[in-house]
Order: C-alpha cells, then structure tokens, then sequence
C-alpha cells in the first residue's frame, strides 16, 4: 500500500529469510502457531493510519457515553447470563476494519468490534520477528500513540496483574493446549509471567478460587479471561469447580460480561459513523425490505467467523430461533489491495485497544492483520494459498 516499499520487500523476500522469521517466533516463544503465518507485514500509508485511528476514535467516544455504556447491559441474553463482578468498563477492545477500494483509495470500513482479548502479546513477538529478519525498513512500528514495546508491555502488565502477586493472576481458558490461540499464552508467559490455568484445573472453596503448581495451592486473586462462553455452553459433561455462575470473589483483567456487552450487539447503534456500515438486529428486519445479496447475516456472538452467512435469504432468516441474537449488517467490499507474488489479497485490520482505569477513553496500542485470497478472513481458512494468513500492519513513526 506504499508502493516503493511493497515492490521492494517483494523483490527481495526470500524463502531461506522466511524460514528464519519462523525459526525467531519458535525459539523465542518456545511454541509453532497452529495458524498460519503470512510471508509479509502491511505498510500503512500515513493518510490510511490517520483514517484507522480517527475511526476508532469516534467509535469510544460513542462507545464511551455513559448512557450508551449502560445500554450495553441490554446484550446479556439467552443463553447467556452476567457473571459476578463489577464489570466497570472494558479493558480490552478490538475494532476490525476491512480495508476497501474506493474512488477515494485505500478507505477502512469497521466490520466487527468486541471488548475481549485478542493476542497482545504474540503480536509484539510477530512484529519484531518481521523487523528482524523481513526487511522491514527502519523507522516502522506496528505500535500507535507513542508506544514502543517496553512501553507496551509495561502497560500490559500494569492492566492484567496491577499490584497483585503475579502468581496469584491466572490467564483462564478452556483446555489452553487445544487452542489455537495458544501461541499466545505462552507469549503472555514469557512476557509477563502469567500462569496458564484451564478451568478444568480450578478449585473452589466457597467464594476463593485456587489452583495447584508443584505441589503448592495458590489463591486467585484476578484472572485475565479468555475463556469463550460460547465453548463453555458447549461443556455439557463436566464438572468445573468454577462454571461461570458461581459468586466469587476475584478481580478480573477484562470482566467476562464485555465479551456480550462490546460486540456486534454494538454495531446498530454506530452504524450512522464514518467508515462503519449499516446494521441491523434480524428481529427488526421488516421481510421484503431489503436486496438482501448486499446483506451479511452474523450471529452476535460467535467467533472466528463461525456462522456467518455471506448469502442470506428470506427464508434463512425466517429460520433463525433467536432472531435477536443475529444481525443483518451491509455487506463490506474487502479490496485485493495487497500485491504479493501470487497475486493480490485482501486484508483485514484488528486496531487493539486498552481502557485504563482512569482514563476517558480507550487508547489504541498496536494492531493485528489478517491477510486474504479467499471470502473468509479467519486464519483457519485459505490454508492452500500462500502470502495470507496472520500478519501486522506497520506504519511510519
């Protein structure tokens, strides 16, 4: 997308500098990703990161109104429930942005958001991974706002432990080694010194939380939560200590609640912003009204793209048991923007985004891509084709 630097790095990748790029994420993470890796970084013209930023911008600001906040409460529905805690405000949100091709350019438009972690610290380790053996020009980050990776970090480990003991602060997920995600827990771990707990392994004596390492018992004083209630719902045949119904006392790095609260729920009420398309709940839709082949229907709270419907008829949409739960969103035109060396590709921006305590608005901190020849953009697709897969996006400092 900056053309002298695209014909460059394409004109001078290499498979063997590839393969060391691979080599780097392995030895200093210690893990494979189940996923694929791209062969390249994006290069964000300036106008283009303007544009992301000043969009995620008016999305807090909305997102931010009090009353707009409180609103959110209005998402935890059947099947789901609110868990214990005060939930306050998100630590963590994601804004996904397709990058299109207009009249005008390179134009970003929203297509998902969420108030849940994605993978904050294998983005750092991927990003510098391609700085070091990529050919990634001096003078890129992937970092926004004026932060460097130590700053990064250190903002990480002051949202996630704050002053607890950092072994009494567990990343929380369901069976963690059958994730694909994984590779980001174990980044976390080297990071920060976080301790990986399934939910399996919890134990709970009342109100406390505790899990076993060497032989010791260790209290939970805080999580950092990654576990989906969409997978929980599907745990029908065990016996956790803690299921998520329970009253307990722990803080949370990221309360779960956020996971339904910031979500596609969220979109019909930015739908009239720049750059965000038109939203609305399939229960509203009035049948008839719409050229639906200009339509995508989602459920509000899958993930990775499960259950989206990229042609959705009159009759899906009859169909659906909760209505409610499903939003019938414009159709956005992702662009083969990105020249690679097996022809163009589509990309698709994660903008990631800490809420402090303290702060009036979320900060944008770095970002993740992902990178496309096919309909679908989750990693798990377009296993075939190659210069897709994960990626970053870097933009001049």
């Amino acid at each position: 997308m900056i053309p002298e630097i695209r014909e460059a790095y394409n004109r001078n990748f290499t498979a063997e500098q590839y393969q060391e790029f691979h080599d780097q994420i392995y030895e200093v993470i210690g893990e494979h990703s189940t996923f694929r890796l791209s062969e390249t970084p994006i290069f964000l013209p300036a106008s283009l990161a303007k544009e992301l930023l000043d969009s995620c911008d008016r999305i807090s600001k909305v997102i931010a109104n009090p009353e707009n906040l409180a609103k959110t409460s209005s998402a935890i529905r059947e099947p789901y429930w609110s868990i214990s805690g005060d939930p306050e405000k998100p630590i963590f949100l994601q804004y996904d942005f397709a990058l299109c091709q207009t009249d005008e350019g390179i134009r970003p438009w929203l297509i998902e958001l969420q108030g849940f972690p994605s993978l904050y610290f294998f983005q750092a380790d991927l990003a510098r991974a391609f700085r070091q053996n990529m050919g990634v020009p001096e003078g890129f980050s992937s970092f926004f706002n004026g932060f460097d990776e130590s700053q990064y970090v250190n903002l990480l480990r002051d949202v996630i432990v704050g002053d607890h003991e950092p072994e009494q602060v567990i990343l929380l997920e369901i069976e963690p080694a059958l994730q694909n995600t994984r590779i980001d827990f174990r980044a976390t771990k080297n990071i920060i010194q976080l301790e990986t707990v399934s939910l399996e392994e919890l134990e709970r004596e009342g109100k406390k939380l505790f899990y076993r390492r060497e032989g010791r018992v260790i209290p939970v004083s805080r999580i950092y939560n990654r576990v989906i209630l969409d997978e929980l719902l599907t745990k029908t045949d065990t016996n956790y200590a803690y299921t998520f119904t329970e009253d307990i006392d722990v803080e949370w790095a990221g309360h779960p609640d956020w996971f339904l609260r910031i979500s596609k729920h969220t979109l019909p009420v930015i739908g009239h912003l720049p750059n965000v398309p038109e939203t609305t709940f399939a229960n509203e839709y009035v049948p008839g009204a719409w050229d639906l082949s200009k339509y995508v229907l989602k459920p509000l709270f899958s993930f990775s793209g499960a259950g989206v419907n990229i042609h959705p008829t009159e009759n899906d949409i009859a169909a659906l048991d909760r209505p409610q739960n499903w939003i019938l969103q414009k159709k956005v035109a992702y662009g083969p923007v990105l020249e690679t060396p097996t022809g163009p590709a589509k990309c698709e921006v994660r903008m990631m985004l800490i809420w402090k305590p303290g702060d009036e608005l979320p900060t944008v901190v770095n970002n993740l891509v992902r990178i496309t020849k096919g309909e679908l953009t989750g990693v798990k697709y377009n296993k075939e084709a190659t210069w897709v897969g994960a990626s970053v996006a870097m933009h001049r400092l």
